[in-house]
């Protein structure tokens, strides 16, 4: 693990436990961060949607200035053309499913979120 500042960056293993190193890992380095709770959620889902849906290891950037943190995970995709909304979580949810509504939920607790595609490599930010 390595900080700069205020400034978090990880490379984790696809493995089922990575969602749980990137929360200790913003435990540990933003301990006093205004509404960390929702930070960990946010690192959570968007780690995890990383380890399902992308392939190989994943990157995952924090930043924060003044009052702001922002995430930044990425993972490679064998889908450079794919399409990401919070509409799309929904598709086939309801409220028995365990598993469809990550990006909904960033949506909801960010006070942005965006996506990129740079060749193969899929990077979403909140």
């Amino acid at each position: 693990m390595g900080t700069d500042g205020d400034i978090l960056h990880l490379v984790f293993e696809p493995k089922r436990d990575c969602a749980r190193l990137a929360r200790e890992a913003v435990l540990e380095t933003f301990p006093a961060v205004t509404a960390r709770d929702t930070l960990e959620l946010v690192v959570s889902e968007l780690v995890t949607n990383a380890y399902l849906h992308g392939d190989g290891d994943i990157e995952m950037a924090i930043s924060q200035r003044d009052n702001t943190v922002c995430v930044v995970v990425s993972s490679h995709v064998s889908d450079p053309h794919v399409t990401l909304t919070p509409e799309s979580a929904h598709l086939g949810s309801n409220a028995e499913t365990e598993n469809g509504r990550g990006l909904a939920l960033v949506e909801r607790l960010s006070h942005s979120w965006d996506y990129t595609v740079t060749g193969s490599r899929l990077s979403v930010s909140a």
